[in-house]
């Protein structure tokens, strides 16, 4: 969810914001950051429902109002339409900050591409892609690759980022437990491993 924009206004101590969740988030579920000086009041939250929560500030400012920006991270904890991988996950795998979004879209990309390595293999395998309802296992290998993708930029060249080789590798074993006899994929176990982070990379964005 993208950082929506909040104000208290010169006068009060808090502003209520419906947060359009599905469900009753918790205070970890919402991240807010002041856009101006607070002048040392501090801030939190509370009163939540399953509509809205409250922003607070300590003291009541009778001069000047206070933006903050909020956001509801709960929700990106799916995968967007037609994806396996979770932004929020591969964005913790590469250690970014969850209110940075500056980094959203080229991260999408690789999440594309990690869902197409995973579609190509299975398919390949006899499986119907993409899967209607994936476990959690293609989520989180979906998750690894897309993370190994995105930081194959602080790799030497001709080796891949181990979260890549680690997301082939369960990949592998998925396929070998659920679809016994199918040939391992290059570059996880059980295989001759891809030295060229440009084909692996390539691969992914095949159709």
């Amino acid at each position: 969810m993208p950082e929506q924009v909040v104000t208290i206004l010169a006068g009060d101590s808090y502003v209520d914001i419906l947060h359009g969740s599905a469900g009753v988030p918790t205070v970890d579920d919402i991240t807010i950051t002041e856009h101006d000086n607070l002048s040392g009041r501090s801030k939190w939250i509370d009163n939540i429902d399953a509509t809205k929560f409250r922003i607070n500030i300590s003291s009541v400012d009778a001069v000047n109002s206070h933006e903050f920006g909020w956001r509801l991270l709960s929700e990106t904890y799916l995968p967007a339409a037609g994806r396996y991988g979770i932004l929020v996950t591969v964005k913790n795998l590469c250690q970014i900050d969850l209110t940075d979004t500056s980094k959203d879209s080229q991260l999408d990309v690789t999440i594309k591409a990690a869902d197409n390595i995973i579609n190509n293999a299975l398919k390949r395998a006899g499986a119907i892609t993409p899967l209607v309802s994936p476990d959690d296992n293609i989520h989180d290998i979906s998750n690894y690759i897309a993370a190994g993708l995105f930081k194959q930029k602080d790799v030497p060249d001709e080796k891949l980022h181990s979260f890549y080789v680690l997301g082939l590798n369960m990949l592998n074993d998925y396929i070998m437990t659920n679809y016994p006899g199918t040939i391992p994929l290059p570059g996880g176990s059980g295989s001759t491993p891809i030295t060229n982070p440009s084909i692996a990379y390539g691969a992914g964005l095949a159709t």
